[in-house]
């Protein structure tokens, strides 16, 4: 299953711009892109225990930033699942809990979940602020 993640890579001419004015500048773009998506998708993750909201961290990677979160469960949280049959395979049976019950199941059929996109939704709504980000940082680095 793919990973729910956020990539935002420099264009070919903010790389040539690296080479003549340092990678500071696209360092520093790339690091503050990275700040504002992982805020952005810590602020939109669901949250039962909050594993999945703190482990959304960026990673720099050549030109461009990886956003997304760590967790092994973090694809179905964001692309849900399909209806399917659930059996207990280490151990004779399931056990969890429902409206306060426990339960106790050889199998279960998951119903199935549409899933959160979370991680789309935060890509979205940082578009313009990812845009006005860039031209901050250009245009001070224009300014000297």
């Amino acid at each position: 299953m793919a990973e729910p993640t956020l990539r935002v890579e420099a264009s070919e001419a903010l790389q040539r711009l690296s080479r003549l004015e340092g990678r500071r500048i696209l360092e520093r773009l790339l690091g503050e892109a990275g700040r504002l998506l992982v805020e952005e998708a810590r602020r939109r993750a669901p949250v039962r225990t909050g594993r999945l909201r703190r482990s959304i961290i960026a990673r720099l990677q050549g030109g461009r930033v990886l956003v997304g979160p760590t967790v092994p469960y973090a694809a179905y949280v964001e692309f849900g699942v399909r209806p399917h049959l659930v059996e207990a395979k280490a151990a004779r049976a399931l056990h969890f809990t429902v409206g306060g019950e426990e339960v106790f199941a050889r199998r279960v059929h998951h119903p199935g979940f549409p899933g959160k996109r979370f991680m789309a939704e935060a890509g979205r709504q940082a578009i313009p602020k990812l845009r006005r980000l860039m031209a901050r940082i250009l245009e001070e680095a224009v300014r000297g």
